[in-house]
């Protein structure tokens, strides 16, 4: 969604009790249609924009909640096979998974499925096996914590791209477009010399310090895609915490026998 920051005040104009009714009992499809029956009415300029603004929410809220109950049932049950609208009903009362109510049925975001399985996969498992007892990766071989141990350090470099492309209403043709690109800064842990600039689409002015970016002031022109390309060195010192507390103080300091 885009919503211009300039239109930001317009939320705190109270929506018409009309509309506030449809939207609460989830009929989008009727507050809609409301809206555009208020919107052939004289109005006051700013009522005029929450009302068309409105209509962007509901048209979200609409289509970004596509899958009933059963339909989202139909899906769980591809990984737990034994689920029924109860087992849903559990995870929702545990406030994990995101719905809304359409004229009073409740259909669910179209990535609750993948954030319940992220949040709740123990308890999904327990479901299709009340044996099952969780992986414990804490002993594990880390070959990564190894490498570290033996070095005293680990090093990476990442190379990164940034691009900036402007949707098509936003574009101003010919007009002064002023784009700041996050810039690595030089750090304990990002030497300067492993700071690499490799390319851009346009000129660029690596600009600050403490917060840097690399500054692009280049013509609008449409359908142009505005890029920076850069690399780093992040170095990571390994730390043997096993005979440290949490504040650094090794855990033997301060104790009487």
């Amino acid at each position: 969604m885009y919503l211009p920051v300039e239109d930001l005040p317009y939320l705190s104009i109270p929506l018409p009790e009309e509309v506030k009714m449809y939207h609460y009992t989830g009929d989008f499809e009727g507050e809609i249609a409301c809206i555009e029956r208020w919107l052939q009415r004289n109005l006051p300029a700013s009522l005029r924009r929450r009302l068309e603004i409105q209509i962007i929410f509901a048209n979200l809220l609409k289509d970004d909640y596509p899958l009933s109950t059963a339909e989202f049932l139909t899906a769980l049950r591809e990984k737990c096979p034994s689920a029924t609208e109860a087992t849903i009903d559990a995870f929702v009362d545990m406030g994990n998974v995101d719905f809304v109510l359409k004229n009073g049925e409740r259909y669910f975001q179209h990535q609750a499925l993948r954030n319940l399985f992220n949040t709740h996969g123990e308890d999904i498992e327990r479901l299709n096996n009340p044996d099952y007892t969780p992986t414990d990766n804490a002993n594990a071989p880390q070959p990564h914590i190894q490498a570290m141990r033996e070095a005293g350090y680990l090093a990476y470099r990442y190379e990164v791209e940034e691009y900036i492309k402007l949707e098509p209403h936003a574009e101003r043709v010919g007009e002064t477009l002023r784009l700041w690109f996050p810039y690595p800064v030089a750090c304990a842990t990002q030497p300067e010399s492993e700071i690499k600039f490799i390319s851009s689409s346009h000129p660029v002015t690596i600009t600050g310090d403490v917060h840097r970016t690399a500054y692009m002031e280049v013509p609008c022109v449409a359908g142009e895609t505005y890029s920076v390309r850069f690399s780093f060195v992040n170095h990571y010192t390994y730390i043997d915490l096993s005979n440290h507390t949490p504040t650094g103080i090794p855990a033997t300091e301060g104790m009487t026998a």
